[in-house]
């Protein structure tokens, strides 16, 4: 082997190696990327599932207490785009105190935000004591309780990719999430059944369209009187015949008599 050839063998074995860590630096790029992604998809369902679970607590611990005030009632407030405020029955003594209102802040989680559609923060979300739920942004204006959770996004209109999801709240206060490809479906108030107070009916049952119409009962209705049994008569017993004695010679296997001292029934059968 000459000089010339030994180094054309040098320079292709650099060539090789330097496309082997061409194609392992690529390789590497695109896993950092794919990485990246994925740890952002995970961050942002993971914030809008926390959402959500917070607004179910909320929406049972309401129903569970039946409040008859709103300051008594739970809350999930959306203080702004990063952190939320959760006021519930924490110790499970039937009351609310300020004390037991948690802040839950989201910001350091990637670029994760809490958008709606215009919405000014905060935003108080609100279940009364049947579960229904009440949106009010930070003018006192009711809203309809639709938000987005997404990555690196600043408003509801820029929100639309991949890694965003929705969390919507229908009128009796069912919490749904949606990935961001699904759109959320139209939901109608629910209606109330007034009840009249002189009833015995609970006041705070609602009836769906097409159930009864319970307005016009004024009572529930008397029952029949009921009916005492009649006696049943104790019959009567009745009397055993009493057997007549034999007479002499008589048989009391045949004739049924009984044989009376000083008489007796001898090896014969008859009474003598």
């Amino acid at each position: 082997m000459n000089t010339t050839e030994s180094n054309r063998q040098r320079g292709f074995s650099l060539i090789e190696m330097m496309i082997v860590i061409l194609i392992i630096s690529i390789l590497v790029v695109f896993a950092v990327a794919q990485f990246g992604e994925a740890s952002t998809i995970f961050e942002t369902q993971n914030v809008a599932r926390e959402l959500k679970v917070n607004l179910e607590r909320a929406r049972f611990d309401s129903v569970k207490r039946r409040p008859e005030t709103v300051a008594d009632m739970a809350s999930v407030v959306i203080n702004d785009t990063t952190s939320i405020s959760v006021s519930l029955d924490r110790n499970q003594d039937g009351a609310l105190q300020s004390s037991e209102t948690k802040v839950i802040d989201f910001s350091g989680r990637n670029d994760v935000k809490i958008v709606g559609d215009g919405v000014t923060y905060p935003v108080t979300i609100v279940f009364d004591r049947r579960g229904q739920v009440t949106t009010t942004n930070g003018l006192g204006i009711q809203i309809s309780p639709l938000f987005i959770v997404c990555d690196e996004c600043t408003s509801f209109a820029d929100a639309d990719n991949p890694t965003s999801y929705y969390i919507k709240l229908s009128p009796t206060g069912t919490v749904s999430m949606y990935d961001n490809g699904q759109s959320p479906p139209s939901v109608v108030d629910p209606t109330v059944t007034s009840i009249n107070s002189n009833t015995s009916i609970e006041p705070m049952v609602s009836t769906a369209p097409g159930a009864l119409d319970l307005t016009g009962i004024t009572g529930m209705p008397t029952p029949l009187p009921e009916t005492s049994p009649s006696a049943t008569p104790t019959p009567t017993p009745s009397v055993t015949p009493t057997p007549l004695s034999c007479a002499l010679n008589e048989r009391p296997a045949v004739t049924g008599c009984v044989c009376i001292s000083p008489l007796s029934v001898r090896a014969d059968g008859r009474c003598r």
